[in-house]
C-alpha cells in the first residue's frame, strides 16, 4: 500500500490525542463507489469515493485494520477565561476548575509510581514557573523523567502561539524562550511540532516548523471543507518537507 493513501484520523479528549491509523481505507476499489449527490467538487477525481456500507457504520470500522496511539499529553492555554496566575494556582474557580499547578504534580507522582506510563507535556510558560518553585529533589526526579523518555516535551514554545496575528519574530521569539530552557535544564531538543489548537493555520508557521527541525507537526482545527475532502479522497495523512 501506497503509505500516501494511509488514513489518519485524530481525536481529542480528555487531554488525550488519540491517533487511528488504518491500512484498510486505501483497499481495493470494488468495495467503495462514488456518490455523485455527496461530492459537488468538480476537481475530485473521478475515483474519489466512499465506503459502501450504507450508513452502518459499525461493519465500517470492523473491517478496518487499527492501530490506537493513546498520547497522554497537556494542552494548558496561558490565560483562557481566567488569568495566568488563576489558571496556575487554581484561583477564582467560579469561572473555570483550572490548577495547572496539580497537573504537573500529579503528573510527575504517576510517572514515577510507574516506569511504563508515559506523558508529553507542551507550554512552557506554565512549565518553567513549576519548575522554578520545585525543591532540589523533584526537580532531580524529573530531570530522570526527562532522561528515560517517560516525560517528553511537545511544541516547547512559551505558549501555543495563534498563527494568524503574530509576526513571524513573535513566533520565533516565543519558540525561542521555550526552547532555550529545555536545552539549558536537560539537554533536550524538541522533535514533534504541537498546534492542536489555534484558530487555523498559516504558511508562515509551516515554514518556521520546518526550518526547525521537527521530526512530526501535529495540528488541528483545519478547514471542514478541507478536512471532509481529504476523508474521501483518503489523503488524511500529510507529508511536509521544508520548502
Amino acid at each position: 500500500m501506497n503509505s500516501s493513501h494511509a488514513g489518519t484520523v485524530a481525536l481529542r479528549t480528555l487531554g488525550l490525542l488519540i491517533l487511528l491509523n488504518s491500512d484498510a481505507w486505501a483497499t481495493s476499489s470494488k468495495r467503495y463507489r462514488r456518490h455523485d449527490h455527496d461530492i459537488r467538487d468538480p476537481d475530485m477525481p473521478a475515483q474519489m469515493v466512499r465506503p459502501q456500507h450504507h450508513g452502518n457504520t459499525k461493519a465500517m470500522w470492523n473491517s478496518l485494520n487499527l492501530t490506537v496511539h493513546i498520547i497522554p499529553h497537556t494542552h494548558n492555554d496561558l490565560g483562557w477565561l481566567k488569568t495566568v496566575d488563576e489558571c496556575y494556582y487554581g484561583a477564582n474557580n467560579s469561572i473555570q476548575h483550572a490548577a495547572v499547578q496539580y497537573i504537573l504534580e500529579t503528573v510527575v507522582a504517576a510517572l514515577r509510581a510507574n516506569p511504563q506510563r508515559k506523558f508529553s507535556y507542551a507550554e512552557q510558560g506554565f512549565f518553567q514557573r513549576w519548575w522554578h518553585e520545585a525543591d532540589d529533589l523533584t526537580q532531580s526526579a524529573v530531570r530522570k523523567l526527562v532522561r528515560t523518555g517517560q516525560l517528553s516535551f511537545i511544541g516547547g514554545g512559551w505558549a501555543q502561539h495563534d498563527e494568524g496575528c503574530p509576526y513571524f519574530t513573535t513566533m520565533v521569539d516565543q519558540m525561542t524562550l521555550g526552547h532555550r530552557f529545555l536545552h539549558e535544564q536537560f539537554g533536550y531538543r524538541v522533535k514533534t511540532g504541537w498546534q492542536i489548537d489555534p484558530f487555523g493555520h498559516s504558511s508562515t508557521n509551516a515554514r518556521i516548523s520546518a526550518q526547525m527541525g521537527y521530526d512530526a507537526q501535529y495540528f488541528a482545527r483545519i478547514d471542514y471543507q478541507d478536512r471532509d475532502k481529504r476523508g474521501i479522497v483518503l489523503l488524511q495523512q500529510l507529508l511536509c518537507g521544508t520548502g
